[in-house]
């Protein structure tokens, strides 16, 4: 029994590294916990090891994440999820400096609006 006053997570880019971390130790915490990453293959090995409810799914998909919330209760949000570009800045196109816009503004502060 958890002595936290916290029962639902959402991490986003839950399918390595840091935010698979997060739901590790929040499963450990006792919390129910909605991992979102893009990885399904990830995501299942995750939920298979910790008990985490998946949810395969871009934050960049503004109406899939609308979805996601609206069936879901959330008391802790962790914006995880991030994206990089490497090389030289003068070769960014258009369309990266969209992705990483995407990723990581918009997504963040949607979902923070929308829980």
């Amino acid at each position: 029994m958890s002595s936290q006053p916290y029962r639902n997570a959402l991490v986003t880019g839950a399918s390595s590294g840091i935010g698979a971390a997060i739901v590790r130790r929040l499963r450990e915490a006792g919390l129910e916990v909605h991992a979102v990453a893009r990885d399904e293959k990830r995501l299942a090995q995750l939920a298979e090891e910790t008990g985490c409810i998946l949810h395969a799914v871009s934050v960049a998909d503004q109406k899939g994440i609308e979805a996601l919330i609206n069936g879901i209760e959330v008391d802790v949000l962790i914006n995880n999820a991030g994206q990089s570009r490497t090389g030289n800045i003068t070769k960014t196109t258009p369309e990266d400096i969209d992705a990483l816009v995407d990723v990581n503004l918009r997504a963040v502060l949607q979902l923070t609006a929308l829980v």
